[in-house]
Protein backbone atom coordinates (compact mmCIF):
# COMPACT_ATOMS: atom_id res chain seq x y z
CA UNK A 1 0.00 0.00 0.00
CA UNK A 2 1.33 3.45 -0.85
CA UNK A 3 0.48 5.48 2.22
CA UNK A 4 2.18 7.36 5.02
CA UNK A 5 2.94 4.21 7.02
CA UNK A 6 5.53 3.22 4.38
CA UNK A 7 8.12 5.71 5.68
CA UNK A 8 11.31 3.92 4.61
CA UNK A 9 13.64 6.36 2.88
CA UNK A 10 11.40 9.37 3.54
CA UNK A 11 12.97 12.66 4.62
CA UNK A 12 11.87 15.44 6.93
CA UNK A 13 10.85 13.48 10.04
CA UNK A 14 14.01 14.07 12.05
CA UNK A 15 16.17 11.57 13.89
CA UNK A 16 14.71 8.38 15.31
CA UNK A 17 14.23 8.76 19.06
CA UNK A 18 15.31 5.57 20.77
CA UNK A 19 13.23 4.50 23.75
CA UNK A 20 14.82 1.99 26.12
CA UNK A 21 12.06 2.20 28.74
CA UNK A 22 9.47 -0.46 29.46
CA UNK A 23 7.15 -1.34 26.56
CA UNK A 24 4.25 0.51 28.21
CA UNK A 25 4.13 4.15 29.30
CA UNK A 26 0.51 4.33 30.48
CA UNK A 27 -2.10 1.98 31.93
CA UNK A 28 -4.36 2.30 28.88
CA UNK A 29 -1.57 0.90 26.69
CA UNK A 30 -1.50 -2.25 28.80
CA UNK A 31 -5.24 -2.66 28.37
CA UNK A 32 -4.98 -2.29 24.59
CA UNK A 33 -2.23 -4.93 24.49
CA UNK A 34 -4.39 -7.25 26.56
CA UNK A 35 -7.40 -6.76 24.30
CA UNK A 36 -5.36 -7.41 21.15
CA UNK A 37 -3.81 -10.50 22.74
CA UNK A 38 -7.29 -11.79 23.58
CA UNK A 39 -8.45 -11.11 20.02
CA UNK A 40 -5.44 -12.92 18.56
CA UNK A 41 -5.79 -15.81 21.01
CA UNK A 42 -9.37 -16.34 19.83
CA UNK A 43 -8.75 -15.95 16.10
CA UNK A 44 -10.48 -12.58 15.81
CA UNK A 45 -7.28 -10.74 14.95
CA UNK A 46 -4.89 -11.93 12.22
CA UNK A 47 -1.46 -10.32 12.00
CA UNK A 48 -1.60 -9.23 8.36
CA UNK A 49 -5.20 -8.05 8.72
CA UNK A 50 -4.10 -5.85 11.61
CA UNK A 51 -1.42 -4.20 9.50
CA UNK A 52 -3.87 -3.61 6.67
CA UNK A 53 -6.29 -1.99 9.14
CA UNK A 54 -3.60 0.35 10.51
CA UNK A 55 -2.52 1.32 7.00
CA UNK A 56 -6.09 2.37 6.19
CA UNK A 57 -5.93 5.19 8.74
CA UNK A 58 -5.95 8.67 7.18
CA UNK A 59 -2.32 9.87 6.94
CA UNK A 60 -2.82 12.77 9.35
CA UNK A 61 -4.43 10.50 11.93
CA UNK A 62 -1.69 7.90 11.50
CA UNK A 63 1.10 10.38 12.21
CA UNK A 64 -0.73 11.97 15.14
CA UNK A 65 -1.74 8.68 16.80
CA UNK A 66 0.61 6.98 19.28
CA UNK A 67 1.63 3.38 18.71
CA UNK A 68 -0.98 1.76 20.92
CA UNK A 69 -3.60 4.12 19.56
CA UNK A 70 -3.00 2.50 16.18
CA UNK A 71 -3.50 -0.85 17.86
CA UNK A 72 -6.87 0.38 19.14
CA UNK A 73 -7.81 1.37 15.59
CA UNK A 74 -6.84 -2.13 14.39
CA UNK A 75 -8.98 -3.79 17.06
CA UNK A 76 -12.01 -1.60 16.33
CA UNK A 77 -11.67 -2.30 12.60
CA UNK A 78 -11.52 -6.08 13.12
CA UNK A 79 -14.44 -6.03 15.56
CA UNK A 80 -16.59 -4.15 13.08
CA UNK A 81 -15.52 -6.14 10.00
CA UNK A 82 -16.21 -9.47 11.70
CA UNK A 83 -19.47 -8.19 13.17
CA UNK A 84 -18.58 -8.91 16.75
CA UNK A 85 -19.84 -5.43 17.67
CA UNK A 86 -21.62 -2.51 16.05
CA UNK A 87 -20.44 1.11 15.80
CA UNK A 88 -23.11 2.01 18.35
CA UNK A 89 -21.72 -0.55 20.82
CA UNK A 90 -18.18 0.74 20.37
CA UNK A 91 -19.32 4.29 21.09
CA UNK A 92 -21.31 3.15 24.12
CA UNK A 93 -18.48 1.00 25.45
CA UNK A 94 -20.63 -2.07 26.13
CA UNK A 95 -22.70 -4.69 24.32
CA UNK A 96 -26.29 -3.97 23.42
CA UNK A 97 -28.83 -6.28 25.10
CA UNK A 98 -29.80 -7.73 21.73
CA UNK A 99 -26.26 -7.61 20.27
CA UNK A 100 -23.89 -10.44 19.37
CA UNK A 101 -22.83 -12.32 22.48
CA UNK A 102 -19.22 -13.22 21.83
CA UNK A 103 -17.41 -15.08 24.59
CA UNK A 104 -13.63 -15.03 24.45
CA UNK A 105 -11.55 -18.02 25.40
CA UNK A 106 -9.45 -17.77 28.50
CA UNK A 107 -6.14 -15.93 28.41
CA UNK A 108 -4.42 -14.78 31.58
CA UNK A 109 -2.46 -11.52 32.06
CA UNK A 110 0.71 -13.59 32.43
CA UNK A 111 0.20 -14.98 28.90
CA UNK A 112 -0.08 -11.61 27.14
CA UNK A 113 3.58 -10.58 26.84
CA UNK A 114 4.83 -14.09 25.91
CA UNK A 115 2.16 -14.19 23.20
CA UNK A 116 3.57 -11.06 21.59
CA UNK A 117 7.21 -11.98 22.11
CA UNK A 118 6.76 -15.55 20.91
CA UNK A 119 4.48 -14.73 18.01
CA UNK A 120 3.16 -17.37 15.68
CA UNK A 121 4.89 -18.98 12.74
CA UNK A 122 3.67 -18.09 9.25
CA UNK A 123 5.75 -20.85 7.69
CA UNK A 124 3.88 -22.91 5.10
CA UNK A 125 4.60 -25.56 2.50
CA UNK A 126 5.13 -24.49 -1.11
CA UNK A 127 4.96 -27.23 -3.73
CA UNK A 128 6.71 -25.30 -6.49
CA UNK A 129 10.51 -25.18 -6.55
CA UNK A 130 12.04 -21.78 -5.72
CA UNK A 131 12.62 -19.56 -8.75
CA UNK A 132 15.78 -18.02 -7.34
CA UNK A 133 18.91 -19.35 -5.66
CA UNK A 134 21.39 -17.82 -3.24
CA UNK A 135 23.79 -15.52 -5.09
CA UNK A 136 21.39 -14.80 -7.94
CA UNK A 137 20.79 -11.22 -9.12
CA UNK A 138 17.18 -10.08 -8.82
CA UNK A 139 15.17 -6.90 -9.26
CA UNK A 140 12.34 -5.80 -6.98
CA UNK A 141 9.21 -5.31 -9.04
CA UNK A 142 7.75 -1.90 -9.80
CA UNK A 143 4.26 -2.36 -8.36
CA UNK A 144 1.72 -0.07 -6.76
CA UNK A 145 -0.99 -2.21 -5.15
CA UNK A 146 -4.07 -0.58 -3.72
CA UNK A 147 -4.01 -2.87 -0.69
CA UNK A 148 -1.50 -4.24 1.81
CA UNK A 149 1.99 -5.23 0.70
CA UNK A 150 5.31 -5.85 2.42
CA UNK A 151 7.31 -4.48 -0.53
CA UNK A 152 8.60 -1.01 0.48
CA UNK A 153 8.46 1.79 -2.05
CA UNK A 154 12.15 2.66 -1.77
CA UNK A 155 13.17 -0.83 -2.91
CA UNK A 156 10.94 -1.07 -6.01
CA UNK A 157 12.89 -1.27 -9.25
CA UNK A 158 16.20 -1.73 -7.41
CA UNK A 159 18.71 -4.52 -8.04
CA UNK A 160 19.81 -6.89 -5.31
CA UNK A 161 21.34 -10.31 -4.69
CA UNK A 162 19.61 -13.24 -3.00
CA UNK A 163 21.36 -13.74 0.35
CA UNK A 164 19.21 -16.49 1.91
CA UNK A 165 16.24 -18.68 1.06
CA UNK A 166 13.90 -18.96 4.05
CA UNK A 167 11.51 -21.53 2.58
CA UNK A 168 7.73 -21.18 2.25
CA UNK A 169 5.64 -18.60 4.11
CA UNK A 170 2.06 -17.38 3.78
CA UNK A 171 1.69 -14.39 1.46
CA UNK A 172 0.68 -11.31 3.47
CA UNK A 173 -0.74 -9.42 0.49
CA UNK A 174 -3.60 -11.92 0.20
CA UNK A 175 -4.06 -12.93 3.84
CA UNK A 176 -4.40 -9.29 4.89
CA UNK A 177 -7.59 -9.09 2.80
CA UNK A 178 -9.06 -12.47 3.70
CA UNK A 179 -8.11 -13.94 0.31
CA UNK A 180 -6.24 -16.97 1.61
CA UNK A 181 -2.67 -17.83 2.58
CA UNK A 182 -1.26 -18.53 -0.93
CA UNK A 183 2.18 -19.56 0.38
CA UNK A 184 5.27 -18.46 -1.53
CA UNK A 185 9.01 -18.79 -1.23
CA UNK A 186 10.57 -16.09 0.92
CA UNK A 187 14.07 -14.77 0.26
CA UNK A 188 16.44 -12.48 2.09
CA UNK A 189 17.85 -10.06 -0.48
CA UNK A 190 20.88 -7.77 -0.12
CA UNK A 191 20.68 -4.30 -1.67
CA UNK A 192 23.81 -2.17 -1.79
CA UNK A 193 23.33 1.22 -0.17
CA UNK A 194 24.51 2.98 -3.33
CA UNK A 195 21.89 1.12 -5.37
CA UNK A 196 19.25 2.60 -3.08
CA UNK A 197 20.57 6.05 -2.19
CA UNK A 198 23.10 6.90 -4.89
CA UNK A 199 26.81 7.68 -4.94
CA UNK A 200 26.67 9.66 -1.69
CA UNK A 201 25.95 6.46 0.27
CA UNK A 202 28.75 4.38 1.78
CA UNK A 203 30.18 1.68 -0.45
CA UNK A 204 30.38 -0.58 2.62
CA UNK A 205 26.70 -0.41 3.62
CA UNK A 206 23.78 -2.56 2.51
CA UNK A 207 20.14 -3.22 3.37
CA UNK A 208 18.82 -6.77 3.76
CA UNK A 209 15.11 -7.33 3.14
CA UNK A 210 12.89 -10.41 3.35
CA UNK A 211 10.90 -10.48 0.09
CA UNK A 212 8.33 -12.90 -1.27
CA UNK A 213 8.60 -14.52 -4.68
CA UNK A 214 5.92 -12.30 -6.24
CA UNK A 215 7.98 -9.22 -5.41
CA UNK A 216 11.00 -10.30 -7.45
CA UNK A 217 11.98 -10.76 -11.06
Amino acid sequence: MNSIHDMGGMHGFGAIERDDDAPFHAEWEKRIAGILACAAFNGLSVFDENRRAAEAMPPGDYLATPYFGRWLHMIETMVLEKRVATPQELRAGHCAPDGVQWTAGGITPAQVLPLFLGGGSARAEVREAPRFVVGQDVVAREMNPAGHTRLPRYIRGKRGVVHLHHGGFVFPDTRAHGLGDHPQHLYNVRFAARELWGAQASAHDAVYLDLWDAYLQ
